[in-house]
């Protein structure tokens, strides 16, 4: 019965962090939303300015920049960009320095965007597509611009919204009987890790391919040490939290409370 209760109390721990990160997730979506819907966006995206003048192409960066920077107030931003077809790159953001971009990278979320079966696509965690930024990795949240609501033509552009990596450390970083949290993204890249040196690395095939179920727990040896590590998968960018704790330390607490 003891060990029953702390297991429910450790399945219930990740939950509830399961619970923030889609509160998070919930917020940039909204801002998505948000930005997506204005028409003076739209009509800047629908209109080619490779050949306008350079008046009218400083007069455009002010006012899709001032259009932006209502929008930067959410904890953890790092940058909003929108890019048109042309590659035109309208930015507000933690550097104002965008000529270094990496268009490669943005065209490569693109691609993936289109393949994804979702309105906003969560790429997990990549470099920062400007390389200016002191942010070297970010979370990155990806939707596709359309002229109208219907997808039945080819996007007008692409809005990029770039999160801070290490805004999770505050709310994972504690975990108790000398255990840690993870997050994975959707290609079992870690997000987050009570160690720097493992942020942005692969998880390994023998813990990833145990991420079966939405939820779960399950017996690994990691550094020679068996863990007992419980899950839960986020409905939105099927992100993986975990709590991983010392099987030892759970044995050490039963054995504790049995004689209390």
């Amino acid at each position: 019965i003891l060990k029953h209760e702390i297991d429910t109390y450790h399945t219930d721990i990740v939950n509830e962090k399961r619970m923030f990160l889609e509160y998070t997730m919930h917020d940039v979506e909204s801002l998505i939303a948000n930005l997506s819907g204005l028409q003076d966006i739209k009509d800047t995206l629908s209109i080619t300015v490779n050949h306008a003048n350079l008046y009218q192409k400083i007069a455009t960066q002010a006012k899709m920049g001032y259009i932006l920077s209502g929008y930067t107030n959410l904890e953890g931003l790092v940058s909003i960009d929108i890019f048109s077809n042309s590659n035109d790159q309208y930015h507000v953001g933690e550097t104002l320095d965008v000529s270094n971009t990496n268009i490669q990278l943005k065209d490569q979320l693109c691609r993936e965007a289109e393949q994804a079966n979702s309105s906003v696509y969560w790429s997990g965690i990549e470099e920062n597509i400007n390389r200016n930024s002191e942010h070297k990795y970010v979370i990155n949240a990806v939707k596709l611009l359309y002229a109208s609501k219907e997808k039945s033509r080819e996007p007008i552009g692409v809005l990029i919204i770039s999160y801070d990596v290490n805004y999770f450390k505050s709310a994972f970083k504690h975990l108790q009987s000398d255990g840690y949290f993870i997050i994975a993204d959707s290609k079992k890249d870690i997000i987050y890790h009570p160690q720097n040196e493992y942020i942005s690395k692969r998880l390994t095939d023998r813990i990833s391919d145990q991420f079966i179920e939405n939820s779960g727990s399950f017996v690994q040896v990691i550094n020679d040490e068996e863990q007992l590590i419980k899950f839960a998968r986020t409905q939105s960018g099927d992100w993986i939290i975990a709590s991983i704790i010392p099987s030892k330390m759970i044995y050490q607490k039963v054995k504790s409370l049995h004689f209390i």
